[in-house]
Parts: structure tokens; C-alpha cells; sequence
């Protein structure tokens, strides 16, 4: 079967969005698909991507078509003449996503490709969320095409700014135009059943399009790590550290401060593997030092680095944001994948619940809870605790690209 995905960012663009579709792409091409990809061009690789389960595969052929947004503005050297002109083009010709303009050259390309190839199956995935609206559009021309939309984020969750009468009527415009993409689409699928329900709340009558297929770990990825038990008390961040998720990281580091053990003042160390951490300013000297002894920045590695660094550590951590509670981060998946010990900071929502029956290690933003992980997080360090589930089989990522085909026609 020959399948189109339509992925506006894709190798050799790096940042986590891409990784989802890179390995749906890779499972579906080995059960003998043939996977068309359409993306925006990228000038350079950048450094965390997953180019290698994409290229080099005679089952995918990937189609880099102009972008029709100043490639400049990506560049993450954050300079003050970049974020000038990205604020500007926020404000005018791009106001709801990157891609906004991209249909002048995509709606053209995409439509002789599927006539060329007789494609039938169109994958969309967002964010960027704008290409639903270009599909939408090519399937109103092709109404035998079976379209799929595949949200990974809510696209309110990129709209905000500083002027909230323009963000009240952006967030207006993207509720009409996912509202009109729906209508169109086949299935709309979430990565998350709390996603699934914010969207069923938002759009009531386009419910019955809605699934869910989880994001999952790949296997392969693991295949060549050694990853003996640890038990060295040592915990792993992996992953963005903007300031919303920093305040767990603060929590924490008050939950640690206010147990005073020996043994976790004498051992815990938490190293965060992150680009964009600002190590925040506490403004009470005693915590400060707490924080700075046991939370350390590290360099951030290669996508296929990260199992072998993960194998060095007894606890991975993750966090939710607090306005985040539907999330599923990518990274907990590969510590799935290794059979981690995980540890969430998260409200709740459907992660929290996966980890607690599966006996990992859950707290939400209070620090009494925070402080009961770290001491069960202690007596199952010093006694050798390993945990493994059988939960986590649900999260192959060959399972997965079973479930996504069940949409195919």
C-alpha cells in the first residue's frame, strides 16, 4: 500500500515533534508500505534528530518542498534580530503556525503526487497545525482519499502571546479551522486519552472520528545497550526544561532540602541533560546550595547516545507540566524501553495513572507526596528494588504502527 504523510517538519529537522512519524514511518515501511513523506526544506541536520530511521530506505521516499517560511528564523542561536522577525511574522502573515503559507505550495504538490502515485491514505501530523486545513482542502477535491490527522498537542497550547485580544482571535480562527479540517478528516487521532476528551469536550459533534494511539519506544533503539540493574542512587533528566517545568525541579529540590537524610544528602544526584535550562535563582541561600549540590547540567547527546546514558542510572525523571496534565513525554517512553525506575512529577492524567500500576514512583506538585517518593526511592535503592512491567508492551512501537494501520483503507 502506498501512504502519504505530511509532516511539515521531518529530517533532517531535528526537536522531539519529529521523532513520532519518523518511526511510524520506519515500522510501516517494513511491513512493505511504501511512505511518501512531504515536508518543509531544512537547511542543515540538526543534532537530536532520527534521519537514521528514515533514510537510506527504499520504502521511503521523502519529498522536501519549499517551506514557504524564512528557514533563518529557525536557527536556535536566539539572536535579537531573530526573535525581532519571528514576534513580526507571529504577528502578520504567520499569526497561527509556521506553516501557514505553505499551502501554496504544498496543496499543488501533494495533489499530483497523489494522482501520480494513486495514493489513497493521507497522514497529517500536527503541530504545526495549518496543514490539516491544506489537506482538508485536497480531500474536498478527492473525496475517495482517507485522511488522518494525528494531534500531538492541542494547538491553543502555541497560541499565546502578549496581546490577548489577538490571541483570543487566533485562538477563534484555529478553533473554526480545525473545526471545517475535521469535517473533512476520516479519524482524528490523540496521543493521549485525556487529549481525546478535551477534544471531544471542544468538538462534540466531530467525536466520533476521535482515537488513540499513544506514542511508544522502539526496541531497536535498545538492542545494543548494556543495561544491567543499577542501584546507585543516581537520577536522569532527559529532555526541554522551560520555566514551567523548572517549578517541579524547585519542589523537589524543597521536598530533599526539608527531609535533611543522610542518605539522600550524601547520594542523590540528578543530572538534566537539557538545552535550554536556566538554572533558577531561589533567593534563600540554604536551598540554593541544596539545589546547586544535587542538581547537575550536563551536555546534551545524540539520539543515539541517550539509551547508553540512561543504562548509567538507577531513576529517570520526568515531569508534567502543571497546565500540561494530558501530556505523555516522548523520553518516558525510552525509559520504558530500558525498564527504568520512573519518576513523575505530573497533575493527573493519564501518564500518572500507566506509572502507578505499573509500581513506579508518582507525585504530584506537593511537596508531602514528593518527599514520600524520595524516601520509597531510598529503601528501594538501598535494598536493591528492580521493577519491571508487562504494562509497557502496549508501548512497542511496533504494536503501535499496528493500531495506527487499522485506519488505513
Amino acid at each position: 500500500m502506498k501512504l502519504l504523510i505530511i509532516a511539515y517538519q521531518f529530517c533532517p529537522r531535528g526537536q522531539v515533534g519529529t521523532r513520532r512519524w519518523s518511526k511510524f514511518a520506519k515500522y510501516l515501511a517494513q511491513k512493505g508500505h511504501e511512505v511518501h513523506v512531504i515536508c518543509a526544506k531544512y537547511p542543515s541536520k540538526d543534532k537530536v534528530n532520527w534521519c537514521a530511521d528514515v533514510e537510506n530506505n527504499s520504502n521511503i521516499i521523502i519529498h522536501r518542498i519549499d517551506g514557504n517560511f524564512p528557514t533563518s528564523l529557525l536557527s536556535a542561536k536566539r539572536t535579537f534580530k531573530i526573535k525581532l522577525l519571528e514576534r513580526l511574522r507571529k504577528h502578520s502573515t504567520h499569526y497561527l503556525d509556521i506553516a501557514q503559507q505553505w499551502g501554496k505550495t504544498l496543496v499543488p504538490f501533494a495533489t499530483q503526487l497523489i494522482e501520480k502515485e494513486q495514493i489513497k491514505n493521507i497522514i497529517v501530523t500536527a503541530a504545526p497545525f495549518t496543514p490539516m486545513i491544506y489537506a482538508a482542502q485536497i480531500k474536498e477535491k478527492l473525496p475517495h482519499l482517507n485522511l488522518i490527522f494525528d494531534m500531538r498537542d492541542p494547538w491553543n497550547f502555541y497560541l499565546k502571546g502578549e496581546i490577548p485580544a489577538f490571541d483570543r482571535w487566533r485562538k477563534k480562527v484555529a478553533y473554526q479551522s480545525e473545526q471545517m479540517a475535521y469535517k473533512q478528516a476520516d479519524v482524528v487521532l490523540f496521543v493521549s486519552d485525556l487529549f481525546k476528551k478535551e477534544y471531544t469536550e471542544r468538538h462534540p459533534t466531530l467525536s466520533h472520528k476521535f482515537e488513540v494511539v499513544h506514542n511508544g519506544f522502539d526496541v531497536d533503539d535498545f538492542k545494543k545497550v548494556v543495561n544491567s540493574p543499577q542501584s546507585n542512587f543516581k537520577m536522569v533528566y532527559l529532555g526541554s526544561l522551560m520555566s514551567e517545568r523548572v517549578e517541579a525541579l524547585i519542589d523537589l529540590n524543597k521536598a530533599i532540602h526539608e527531609l535533611n537524610d543522610d542518605f539522600i544528602n550524601k547520594n542523590l544526584i540528578i543530572d538534566l541533560y537539557s538545552h535550554n535550562f536556566v538554572r533558577p535563582e531561589l533567593g534563600n541561600e540554604a536551598l540554593q546550595a541544596t539545589f546547586d549540590r544535587h542538581f547537575q547540567l550536563q551536555k546534551t547527546v545524540a539520539v543515539s547516545e541517550v539509551p547508553n546514558v540512561l543504562a548509567k542510572y538507577e531513576y529517570c525523571l520526568t515531569i508534567n507540566a502543571k497546565a500540561h496534565a494530558n501530556a505523555f513525554g516522548v523520553k518516558t517512553f525510552d525509559y520504558m524501553g530500558l525498564n527504568k525506575k520512573i519518576v513523575l512529577i505530573a497533575p493527573e492524567g493519564d501518564l500518572p495513572k500507566v506509572l502507578r500500576n505499573s509500581n513506579q514512583y508518582v507525585a504530584n506538585y506537593r511537596i508531602a507526596e514528593l518527599k514520600a517518593v524520595l524516601i520509597q526511592m531510598k529503601e528501594d535503592s538501598i535494598n536493591k528494588i528492580q521493577i519491571t512491567s508487562k504494562e509497557y508492551k502496549q508501548f512497542e512501537l511496533n504494536t503501535l504502527t499496528e493500531k495506527v494501520s487499522q485506519f488505513f483503507k
